[in-house]
């Protein structure tokens, strides 16, 4: 069974895993004047070793860090500082490609604002199963964000994130994210009729391509409550699904991944704390 999740857990909490990319980020999101540093993965220490599986640690800038675990044919990511005390679990491994030869190949990318020493993005490719995509970070939640074919997108994506990281952390905050309680709970009954609309006529893959939608357009806390709402959904609907024919969990909406996207929106919009419980009630009953 697992733990529940508490309120401060929640706004820390990140996700590895992650399969489907987001819509590329317009280039008029990045930030300029933002550096790149680099860890050659060949060079990064080995914490732990054991029979086909191993876990190295690269030392980034200002501080950071990253895990990269391998285990029997998976791979799972984690962030330091941003996600410190939190275990690399199986629902956060995904899968290589057969005989993809090294897990991690090339070098992990740091991606440092303007004035920074700490990076606020980090770029990363894995062969997976799907593809050989870059995966993107965001070093404030650890959460991974998107994944991107080629270094130039993968790059605007890392920008876009670190612009958004800079604005959340100013004082005044959008009137869009001050959406009343009632906003909340009409953007849930709202959702929820969505969702079975979009699962009847387009399946579990069409739900997860309307959760990510949900999420890059989403700019006040009701619309948080939206994609939490259908994330949650098909997290459940999954769930029943795979139980009752045997099959394997379609991995968009697998372990914590919904509660993670929802964590990751909560951070971005600095929406507030009251807000953030209300939204945290969406995920008590499946945690």
């Amino acid at each position: 069974m697992r733990t529940k999740l508490s309120f401060r857990a929640l706004k820390l909490a990140a996700a590895v895993l992650s399969v489907h990319a987001l819509s590329d980020i317009p280039a008029a999101m990045a930030e300029p004047g933002l550096t790149s540093t680099y860890s050659d993965i060949s060079k990064c220490r080995n914490v732990d070793e054991g029979e086909d599986e191993f876990v190295l640690e690269c030392k980034g800038p200002g501080g950071a860090s990253a895990l990269l675990q391998y285990v029997e044919g998976r791979v799972g990511l984690l962030f330091k500082p941003a996600m410190n005390g939190r275990r690399i679990e199986a629902d956060d491994l995904f899968e290589l490609k057969p005989n993809a030869g090294k897990p991690f190949p090339g070098k992990l990318e740091w991606r440092i604002a303007p004035g920074s020493i700490a990076p606020c993005a980090a770029i990363i490719r894995v062969p997976t199963k799907e593809g050989e995509p870059l995966l993107v970070f965001n070093l404030s939640t650890g959460v991974l964000e998107s994944q991107a074919a080629n270094n130039k997108t993968a790059r605007v994506i890392a920008d876009g994130i670190c612009a958004n990281g800079k604005r959340s952390g100013q004082k005044d905050r959008s009137p869009r994210t001050q959406t009343s309680d009632l906003a909340i709970a009409d953007a849930i009954s709202k959702a929820s009729e969505e969702f079975e609309t979009a699962f009847r006529e387009t399946g579990i893959w069409g739900v997860s391509e309307l959760v990510q939608n949900c999420y890059a357009e989403a700019s006040s806390a009701s619309d948080v409550a939206r994609c939490a709402q259908l994330d949650f959904l098909g997290n459940v609907n999954n769930k029943i699904f795979a139980d009752r024919y045997g099959m394997p969990r379609y991995p968009y909406f697998r372990g914590h991944n919904p509660q993670n996207r929802m964590a990751a929106a909560i951070l971005r919009l600095n929406v507030s704390d009251e807000q953030a419980r209300a939204l945290q009630k969406i995920f008590e009953e499946s945690i």
